[in-house]
C-alpha cells in the first residue's frame, strides 16, 4: 500500500513518542506499512514471521483432529502425532529465525514456562534408566513438540487478534468433528475408519470425547457472553450438536468433565458479573460447591451409583497395582512410555488383574496421573499437575484485572478447558493421545500470553544470543526436524505394513503375514509388535528356529511380554528344547499365575 507525503511526514513525526501499532491504527494502515515507511526491517521481518507463526498454529489446532490415513493399523492418532510434531518443528524453526535477527530470547517470567521446560526435561532425562528407549521417546518427543507450541505463542506473537484465530480454530474443529461423529451414529457414514462408532476421526468414542470435552466450555463461555444474536445462536446450536455426539460416545468420564467444567464456567461468569468481593465470593462459592458434589457422591444412593459407574472393578485394579509400580521406584519412575512394558510384573501385585494374556495388554493406566507417577515418578507427576494448575492460578489473577476485561469470556473458557481436562486425565488417558496435549499446551500458552500483557508484568528474561550462536540454532534446529520428519515417514510406511500384516495373519495368509511384518521392520526396527507377529507367522509355517531368534528379541526388549514369552515357550517346545520351554513358561506363569495354556505346556514340558 502506497502512503502519501502527509502519511510518511505524520508516521516519522510520531514515532517513537507512539508505538507502530498505534500510528498505523489510527492512519488506518497495516503494521507492516509503518514499518517500511520508518526503514524498521528488522521489526518487518518479525512481523512477517509472526504472521506465518500464527496462521501455521491456527491450521494447526484446526486440521490436527481431523486428520487420518485410511491403509494404516494406526490410522487416526499417528497421522494427528506426525502433523502436530511437524508443525511443531516448523514453528521451532520460525522461532529461531526470530532469534536471528533480535540477537535475542524473551521469555515472560512465569512460573508455568519453567514448569513446562522442567517436565519436558525431566521425561527426556528418564530416558537414561528406561528399558525400552523406543517407546519413551515415542511418548516424550511428542510431549516435547506441544511444549514448542506453547513456547511459540509466548514468544513469537505479539497481536491479541491471534488469541481470538486460536480459539475460534478450536471451536470450529469440535464442529466437524461433532458433525462427523453424528453423521456416523445416524446416517451410517463410512467414509472414515474406525474402530468401535462413532468415533469421529479419532478410531474410538472415548478417545473423540476426551477431545471435546476440552473445546466444550470454550463453547459454553463464549456462547453466553456472546452478544451479537447471530453469533449466539450459532454457538449455542455448535455446543448442542457437540453434546449430542458427547453422549452418543457413552463417556462417562466426559459426561462428568463437562459437568466440572460447566459448573466452573458459570461460577467464573457470575463471579465476573458480581465483582465486588470477587477473591472472597468465589472461593467461598467453590469450597461450598465442591463440598457439597463430595458430600452427594458419598453419602447418597445416586452419589454412589455414579461413583462406581466412574470407578470400575478394571480401572481400581490397575490403579492399585499401578500405586505399586510408582512405590518401587518413586523418585525416578520406570522412564517415559514403560508402563506397558512393567506393568504385566506387576498385575498381581495389589489385585489380580486377570484382563492380560496373549492378546490383550494393559497399555496404559486409564489414569494419566497415576501413569505419569509410575513412568516419571513424583517429580514428574508434580511437573505435570503444576501446568493446569498453574493455568487456571494465571485465569483467575486475570479474571481479577481490568485491563483483560475484553478476552475475560476467553480465559473462563480456557479455564473451563483446564479443568476438564484434569478431570477426563483423572479417569482415562488424554496425554497419551496427540490432540488433548497439544490444547492443554496451547490454551496454557494463551493464558501466559494474556499474562505478560498485564501492567504489572512487563518483565521478560531476556537471553542475549550471538549471531554465530543463532546460525548454528537454525541449522541444528532445521537437521533434527529433518531427521524428526524421516523417522516420522519412515512410522507411517511401517505401520502400513503392518496393517497388511495383521490383516493376512487374520485371513490366515502367515506366509503373506511373515513377509509384510518383516518389510515393516526395516523401516522401524524398535517397534515389538512387529516381531511378535513375525514370530507367530513363523511358527505358523514351521521354521521353529528362526521364531525362537526374532522372539528373544522381542523378550530381551520387554521382559514380561506374556505374547511374546508364550510364543517363545512354544517355539522351544516344537523344537524339542523342553529345557528352555520348560523355564519360559515359569516366567509367563509368574506374570500370569492363571494363565491355563502356559500352564498346561507347562505340564507338558
Amino acid at each position: 500500500m502506497s502512503l502519501s507525503n502527509k502519511q510518511l511526514n505524520v508516521i516519522k513525526k510520531q514515532y517513537p513518542k507512539k508505538s507502530a501499532q498505534q500510528i498505523a491504527d489510527e492512519l488506518h494502515v497495516s503494521l507492516s506499512t509503518v514499518y517500511r515507511a520508518l526503514g524498521l526491517q528488522n521489526e518487518l521481518w518479525s512481523l512477517w514471521l509472526e504472521n506465518a507463526a500464527g496462521i501455521l498454529m491456527v491450521i494447526l489446532l484446526l486440521v490436527s483432529p481431523l486428520i487420518f490415513i485410511r491403509g494404516l493399523h494406526d490410522f487416526a492418532d499417528m497421522p494427528q502425532r506426525i502433523f502436530i510434531q511437524t508443525a511443531a518443528a516448523v514453528l521451532a524453526l520460525l522461532g529461531a529465525l526470530r532469534v536471528l535477527i533480535s540477537r535475542e530470547i524473551a521469555i515472560p517470567r512465569s512460573t508455568l514456562c519453567w514448569v513446562v521446560a522442567a517436565l519436558i526435561v525431566w521425561s527426556f532425562l528418564t530416558l537414561l534408566w528406561a528399558t525400552n528407549v523406543y517407546e519413551g521417546f515415542y511418548s516424550t518427543i511428542h510431549l516435547a513438540m506441544c511444549g514448542v507450541v506453547f513456547f511459540a505463542i509466548i514468544t513469537l506473537l505479539h497481536d491479541t487478534k491471534w488469541i481470538k484465530w486460536l480459539f475460534s480454530a478450536s471451536i470450529i474443529s469440535a464442529g466437524f468433528v461433532s458433525i462427523t461423529g453424528l453423521a456416523q451414529q445416524y446416517l451410517q457414514f463410512k467414509g472414515i475408519p474406525q474402530s468401535v462408532s462413532p468415533a469421529a476421526t479419532f478410531g474410538n468414542p472415548n478417545v473423540a470425547a476426551d477431545y471435546l470435552v476440552i473445546v466444550l466450555p470454550s463453547l459454553i463461555a463464549m456462547g453466553v457472553a456472546q452478544k451479537k444474536i447471530v453469533y449466539r445462536w450459532f454457538l449455542f446450536a455448535a455446543l448442542i450438536l457437540s453434546l449430542i455426539y458427547l453422549y452418543n460416545t457413552h463417556s462417562r468420564g466426559g459426561w462428568l468433565a463437562v459437568s466440572c467444567a460447566a459448573l466452573s464456567v458459570g461460577l467464573l461468569c457470575t463471579i465476573k458479573k458480581h465483582n465486588r468481593g470477587i477473591s472472597k465470593k468465589g472461593f467461598t462459592i467453590g469450597v461450598i460447591v465442591i463440598t457439597c458434589l463430595i458430600i452427594t457422591i458419598l453419602f447418597t444412593k445416586s452419589g454412589n451409583r455414579i461413583l462406581n459407574a466412574a470407578l470400575s472393578e478394571y480401572r481400581l485394579t490397575a490403579w492399585r497395582n499401578s500405586i505399586e509400580m510408582i512405590r518401587d521406584k518413586p523418585v525416578q519412575g520406570f522412564g517415559s512410555g514403560n508402563f506397558k512394558i512393567f506393568y504385566p510384573a506387576y498385575s498381581h501385585r495389589a489385585v489380580v488383574d486377570r484382563a492380560p494374556d496373549t492378546t490383550r495388554y494393559l497399555g496404559r493406566a486409564h489414569n494419566d496421573f497415576i501413569q505419569i507417577a509410575a513412568e516419571l515418578g513424583i517429580p514428574g507427576f508434580l511437573l505435570f499437575a503444576l501446568i493446569p494448575f498453574c493455568g487456571l492460578a494465571l485465569s483467575w489473577r486475570l479474571l481479577r484485572q481490568s485491563g483483560t476485561s475484553a478476552f475475560h469470556p476467553f480465559i473462563i473458557g480456557l479455564a473451563g478447558g483446564l479443568i476438564a481436562f484434569m478431570i477426563s486425565a483423572f479417569f482415562s488417558f488424554p496425554m497419551q493421545r496427540s490432540v488433548p496435549p497439544l490444547l492443554v499446551f496451547t490454551y496454557c500458552g494463551m493464558l501466559a500470553f494474556f499474562n505478560s500483557r498485564l501492567p504489572a508484568e512487563k518483565k521478560h528474561t531476556i537471553i542475549r544470543v550471538p549471531q554465530l550462536i543463532s546460525v548454528v540454532l537454525i541449522v541444528a534446529i532445521a537437521l533434527t526436524g529433518f531427521v524428526l520428519m524421516q523417522f516420522n515417514i519412515k512410522n507411517i510406511i511401517c505401520d502400513s505394513y503392518y496393517f497388511t500384516a495383521v490383516g493376512m495373519e487374520k485371513r490366515g495368509n502367515n506366509i503373506r503375514a511373515l513377509s509384510s511384518s518383516l518389510d515393516a521392520h526395516q523401516y522401524n526396527k524398535y517397534r515389538m509388535d512387529l516381531l511378535i507377529t513375525a514370530g507367530r507367522a513363523y511358527i505358523a509355517t514351521g521354521e521353529m528356529q528362526k521364531a525362537i531368534e526374532i522372539l528373544q528379541k522381542v523378550v530381551g526388549t520387554t521382559p514380561y511380554n506374556l505374547n511374546a514369552l508364550f510364543l517363545l515357550g512354544v517355539a522351544y517346545a516344537n523344537s524339542n528344547d523342553k529345557e528352555n520351554a520348560l523355564e519360559t513358561f515359569r516366567r509367563v506363569l509368574q506374570i500370569k499365575p492363571d494363565f491355563s495354556e502356559a500352564q498346561k505346556n507347562h505340564l507338558l514340558s
